[in-house]
């Protein structure tokens, strides 16, 4: 979507993503645990509102203390 919004193809007036995910600092009860903690998906959001592709775009992540689905 956010390619989309770049080349414009889609042209929405605000955008805002919330992901929850594991607090992989405690063990889970999964064989290898995920180790992306890159805040890629934040800055390409920010960017579409600073090069001035929609109005409002915010991201926000959050984690919880469980084991992933």
């Amino acid at each position: 979507m956010l390619d989309k919004v770049r080349v414009g193809r889609l042209a929405p007036e605000t955008i805002a993503v919330r992901l929850t995910l594991s607090d992989m600092s405690v063990p889970v009860a999964l064989p290898a645990g995920a180790e992306t903690r890159a805040d890629g998906i934040l800055d390409q959001v920010r960017e579409l509102a600073d090069l001035g592709l929609v109005r409002s775009a915010t991201a926000e992540v959050r984690q919880y203390r469980g084991t992933p689905p």
